[in-house]
């Protein structure tokens, strides 16, 4: 019986190259420079465009038409105690019964935008009018996606509304 031998060298070298030369290539491609994103900055500034703008439309127009401009028609969610309101049908039944004479006024504090510039989340504080007297206010959050046409739009919007301040101590 014979036993044939395979010499190793030239079956390992033909492995060892190629594997070195791809090894060469991830540690120089690791050390260069990224591609070019859009950045988490800059999306963050984006929403936060949006927001103020959002903010400053209720203002100028009212909560209703606000919120029907800047949600979106199909995804757009409210949450409401007990409920989510949805897309635009459900967001104007939503305001319906919203009062003339109530304003909704918010700041946003904040924002997280994604690196690939299409999501992005504000957060802030808003307050509730009646007549110009506060009746309620808040903390908020609204999540933003930027649709096919380059607009950003409310997927979601949260509000939850702060306990009302403590009584201030009798004095005795």
């Amino acid at each position: 019986m014979t036993t044939k031998i395979l010499h190793a060298r030239p079956v390992i070298s033909q492995f060892v190259r190629p594997l070195g030369l791809a090894c060469f290539f991830v540690s120089v491609a690791a050390c260069s420079e990224p591609a070019a994103l859009p950045g988490s900055a800059a999306t963050e500034r984006a929403v936060m465009d949006a927001d103020i703008a959002f903010s400053q439309m209720a203002q100028d127009v009212g909560a209703p038409a606000a919120f029907l401009a800047y949600m979106d028609d199909t995804d757009g969610k409210l949450f409401r105690p007990g409920e989510i309101i949805t897309g635009s049908e459900g967001v104007a039944a939503d305001f319906e019964t919203w009062p003339d004479n109530a304003r909704l006024v918010w700041a946003p504090l904040g924002a997280h935008g994604s690196a690939f510039g299409d999501l992005g989340v504000t957060w802030g504080e808003y307050d509730v009018l009646m007549d110009g007297n506060q009746v309620s206010s808040g903390h908020y959050v609204t999540a933003w996606r930027k649709n096919p046409e380059g607009e950003w739009k409310g997927v979601i919007d949260l509000g939850v509304e702060a306990p009302p301040p403590e009584p201030a101590p009798a004095s005795e």
